[in-house]
C-alpha cells in the first residue's frame, strides 16, 4: 500500500470539502438575497433536469453514511482480507454511481450549463471520483502507519459527506423559496439529504 498516494486523497478530499462549501454558500445566498438562478420557466426545466441527479446524490449518501463508512471503520478495527475485500466492491458500486451521476448532468438542460454552480458540480464529481479510485487501487493495508492513514482518510470522508449533506440542503431550501415566490411549481421535488451531524 502506498501511504503517500492515500494521503495525496486525503488532501484531494479537503479541496473537495471546500468546493462543496462554496456550492452550499452561493445557494444560501441566492436564497437570503432573492437572487434567482433562473428565470420562471428556466427554472422548471433546470429543476427536472436535476431531479435525478438529485435522487442519485441522496442515495450515495445515504449508502455511505450507513454502510461504506462503518465497514471502513469496522476494517480499522479488526481488520481482514474479506473485509477488504468487501469495501473494494462497495466503492466500485460508488464509482458506478458517480459515472451515472455525470450522465445525468451532461445530459441536463443546457440552463444548468450557465450557472454559477454547475462547474462546482461536475468538479466535485470528478474529484470524487479521482479520490475513490484511488482508495480502489491500493494493496490492502498491513502496518501500523497504512492503518492511520486510513483513519486520516476516514475522518476527511466523514466531513466530506456532512458539507454534501449541507449542500444538499441549502438547494432544498433555495427550491423552496422559488416556489414560495412562485417561480417553481409548488409540487417541485425537493428531497431530504439529512440529517447532518449536529
Amino acid at each position: 500500500m502506498d501511504i503517500h498516494v492515500l494521503k495525496d486523497a486525503a488532501s484531494a478530499i479537503d479541496k473537495l470539502i471546500g468546493a462543496i462549501g462554496k456550492l452550499g454558500s452561493l445557494l444560501k445566498s441566492a436564497t437570503i438575497n432573492g437572487v434567482e438562478l433562473f428565470d420562471a420557466v428556466a427554472a422548471r426545466r433546470a429543476w427536472g433536469a436535476l431531479t435525478s441527479f438529485t435522487k442519485r446524490q441522496v442515495g450515495q449518501f445515504q449508502s455511505q453514511r450507513r454502510l461504506f463508512m462503518p465497514k471502513l471503520q469496522d476494517f480499522v478495527e479488526k481488520p481482514t482480507s474479506d473485509k477488504w475485500e468487501a469495501i473494494r466492491h462497495d466503492i466500485e458500486a460508488m464509482l458506478s454511481n458517480i459515472e451515472d451521476m455525470t450522465k445525468d448532468l451532461e445530459k441536463s438542460s443546457p440552463v444548468i450549463v450557465t450557472t454559477d454552480f454547475y462547474p462546482i458540480l461536475v468538479g466535485t464529481l470528478i474529484e470524487r471520483k479521482d479520490v475513490l479510485t484511488k482508495l480502489l487501487n491500493l494493496s490492502e493495508p498491513k502496518t501500523p502507519e497504512e492503518f492511520e492513514a486510513i483513519k486520516s482518510f476516514l475522518a476527511r470522508y466523514d466531513v466530506l459527506i456532512e458539507e454534501l449533506i449541507k449542500a444538499g440542503d441549502a438547494m432544498n431550501t433555495y427550491v423552496k423559496s422559488m416556489m414560495e415566490k412562485g417561480k417553481l411549481p409548488k409540487d417541485t421535488l425537493t428531497v431530504r439529504f439529512g440529517p447532518a451531524r449536529r
